[in-house]
């Protein structure tokens, strides 16, 4: 696996000098504005059109703006969805408007980073409007590493001393890094469960451990900014089926935790900042080892399935390749890429796709 990956970053490297070229999210090609909403909050590039798909129906949501500025000058690392007709029935908010993780997916496009919520007055008092024509934000911040568990709740807003845009990025980190404590926990559990070999049960034991130092460390990076990750939480579940679990290693394991990987050791070797590029020295060994378990993991649950549960586990690794490489579609900060060491939006992108070559990902 680590050789693999290291193919990655030397492909990625290997780019033309010009795909690096580092932005601000303010383009004109990155920010759509809608007329309906607070144009201090949206308009972040000035004349844009609004996008809407006219032949989808009235009741289709759409995007009313990407990578949006924020009151304080700062750009949200998100997406901001309108629906016309009301978001689905039948989700759960869990507190201050934020919905479960697992309903982000329902009412955001692609995957997510970290959390979406009812935006603006869309929410009052911890409650849909019901008369409002209401808004989703998505955020997308871009973070590398971490497994995310099934019932993860949103955490909120990080609290933040300072407006560094590195103290949020490793924030967010520390929350997605705590959230993989859990996930490998429940992976150890529902492997010990289905009687897997003792070498998975053990791997998944050690990516527990490792993931609770990770933890600590872009926590301490993130206060070194002046931020505060928040607590992750994961609601209760039952014990799956096997397939279920395979589905899961699928998608958080095989897709998402392996270019984690290859994004760990990409800032590994570029951090300007010697604290961060030690630090994920550290946590690029330890995630190389659990892309490694989650294939290992992937070939021994996969050879006690039948074939269509095959063949529904390799399209959600597919699907989730995809929106994988839909979410790979913003300029990286310079703050984050240079201090942080987070690879351009062209760098990741090559990756991806030097990974999905490698380990035949889209098969």
């Amino acid at each position: 696996m680590r050789r693999i990956l290291s193919r990655a970053l030397v492909a990625a490297m290997a780019a033309p000098a010009a795909a690096f070229a580092v932005q601000a999210c303010t383009g004109d090609d990155n920010v759509v504005t809608d007329a309906g909403l607070d144009a201090s909050i949206l308009d972040a590039a000035g004349d844009a059109t609004e996008d809407v798909d006219v032949d989808a129906g009235p009741c289709a949501p759409y995007v009313v703006a990407i990578d949006a500025q924020a009151p304080d000058g700062g750009i949200e690392c998100g997406i901001f969805q309108r629906f016309p007709c009301g978001v689905p029935s039948g989700l759960t908010l869990y507190q201050d408007c934020y919905f479960l993780l697992d309903d982000c997916q329902s009412v955001c496009p692609g995957s997510l980073y970290f959390n979406c919520h009812m935006y603006g007055d869309s929410c009052l008092d911890g409650s849909i409007q019901p008369d409002a024509d209401p808004i989703v934000e998505c955020a997308t911040c871009p973070n590398g590493v971490g497994r995310r568990p099934r019932g993860l709740r949103n955490p909120g807003k990080n609290k933040a001393k300072s407006d560094s845009r590195v103290g949020a990025y490793f924030a967010n980190a520390a929350h997605l890094e705590a959230a993989s404590v859990h996930a490998f926990r429940i992976l150890r559990r529902e492997l010990e469960a289905h009687g897997a070999p003792a070498d998975l049960r053990e791997g998944a034991a050690r990516a527990e451990a490792d993931e609770i130092r990770h933890a600590r460390a872009t926590s301490k990076l993130a206060r070194a900014y002046g931020a505060e990750a928040k607590h992750a939480r994961v609601s209760p579940c039952a014990l799956r089926s096997l397939e279920d679990i395979a589905l899961e290693n699928a998608v958080e394991g095989c897709v998402r935790e392996t270019f984690g990987a290859a994004f760990a050791a990409w800032q590994a070797e570029h951090a300007q900042d010697p604290a961060i590029r030690s630090a994920m020295q550290k946590i690029a060994r330890d995630e190389a080892r659990h892309a490694a378990l989650a294939w290992g993991v992937a070939r021994w649950a996969e050879s006690r399935l039948d074939q269509a549960a095959r063949s529904r586990i390799a399209t959600a690794k597919r699907r989730a390749l995809r929106d994988l490489e839909a979410e790979l579609d913003r300029q990286t900060h310079p703050e984050l890429a240079s201090r942080a060491g987070v690879p351009s939006m062209e760098a990741q992108r090559v990756l991806l796709r030097t990974l999905e070559t490698e380990l035949r990902l889209s098969a």
